[in-house]
């Protein structure tokens, strides 16, 4: 190391750097040795400390200040709940961020793999494995049954301390079981009620099934008007038909053919649950028509619309609509050349009741 310099020497060449102070003094003055620079850097006394006061303006004036606005709610205070929320699958979320885990399923009996292989081990049924991405847009989802396709599904949002067992003797008390089912007056009325045991029972979900062509379909349409027209003792009230087959016009075309000109009966064609749901919530319908149960799907599940995964999961969605707002569902299926209803068999334990319509074949003998 080179030896030190002289301190006239470091006065001086504190006088030539231009970062030192013109105002310095000598005496209030020190040097200090830098080993980069191999010479003596002369440094002053720190400036008098300032009042208690005058650094906390100055802290406030350097400190930058955020502003958090609350989030903007309605003017209702909370979100008013919406029908499709119980149609909505809680898809599983990846953890830490990560991509979702890719998932394949059988789109003949539902079964999940992590991996695709030829014939799938649930059913045996070849070729019938796709790859599906679970949704990772929920930030509620159970981390636990991360990669199911149908993971954390919750259909009806009750909260458990409100859900309390209650004696036969409460739940009876001041219940009228006459006036409790919906009529269905008129001929054609009296005979579906005697078939329902009675009438129409608020909250069910009754299944109408059929061959092709039988007129399931023009029956349902019937059977709608009939119960959004009322009786005497219960006025008119609204009934959505939805179909998934046909458009809103060749509906209205069945109807003007069989005289219906119902005011309270709504017409709408869609084949998404959630969509569904959404568009009848402000009517508030006395009876639900879906037409038919093959051709509507839920977003949240793989494979397209009738396949045995959908069928299953849209029954059960609309089961617990039917049972949260009381509204009965009628759902119309098709049956295959065995005369069972299309999709799994399961779909009849779902529903709570079952209707089978026949054509009759008259056979004539001429003479």
């Amino acid at each position: 190391l080179a030896p030190p310099e002289p301190l006239s020497s470091a006065f001086a060449a504190a006088a030539s750097n231009p970062e030192a102070p013109a105002d310095s003094d000598p005496d209030s003055s020190w040097g200090v040795f830098d080993p980069v620079a191999g010479r003596i850097v002369m440094q002053t006394h720190p400036p008098p400390p300032t009042s208690s006061s005058d650094r906390e303006e100055e802290e406030e004036e350097e400190e930058e200040v955020v502003e958090v606005k609350p989030k903007a709610r309605p003017s209702g205070g909370k979100r008013e709940p919406r029908w499709a929320d119980v149609a909505t699958a809680r898809r599983a979320a990846g953890k830490g961020g990560k991509a979702p885990r890719v998932s394949y399923v059988c789109s003949n009996c539902g079964d999940g793999f992590s991996q695709w292989w030829g014939t799938c081990r649930g059913c045996q049924a070849v070729g019938t494995l796709t790859k599906f991405f679970p949704g990772a847009d929920s930030a509620d989802a159970d981390a636990d049954a991360e990669g199911s396709h149908h993971a954390g599904r919750s259909w009806i949002r009750q909260k458990s301390k409100e859900m309390v067992p209650k004696k036969l003797r409460e739940v009876t008390k001041g219940f009228d079981q006459a006036g409790w089912r919906i009529p269905l007056p008129g001929t054609f009325g009296n005979e579906i009620s005697r078939v329902l045991g009675g009438g129409v029972v608020p909250g069910s979900l009754v299944l109408v099934g059929g061959d092709p062509g039988v007129g399931k379909s023009t029956l349902m349409l019937q059977l709608a008007s009939i119960v959004s027209e009322g009786s005497e003792d219960h006025g008119s009230s609204p009934v959505v038909y939805v179909s998934g087959e046909e458009s809103i016009e060749q509906i209205a075309n069945r109807a003007d053919r069989m005289s219906i000109k119902s005011k309270d009966l709504y017409l709408y064609s869609s084949t998404d649950i959630e969509d569904i749901l959404d568009k009848i919530q402000p009517l508030s319908p006395k009876a639900l028509v879906v037409d038919s149960i093959q051709t509507v799907y839920l977003s949240a599940f793989a494979g397209s619309a009738g396949n045995q995964v959908q069928v299953k999961e849209c029954t059960s969605a609309l089961l617990s609509f039917a049972k949260m707002t009381n509204i009965p569902v009628f759902l119309i299926g098709h049956v295959t050349k065995t005369g069972d209803i299309a999709g799994p068999r399961v779909l009849e334990h779902i529903v709570d009741v079952v209707l089978y319509m026949e054509s009759c074949a008259v056979d004539v003998a001429w003479n």
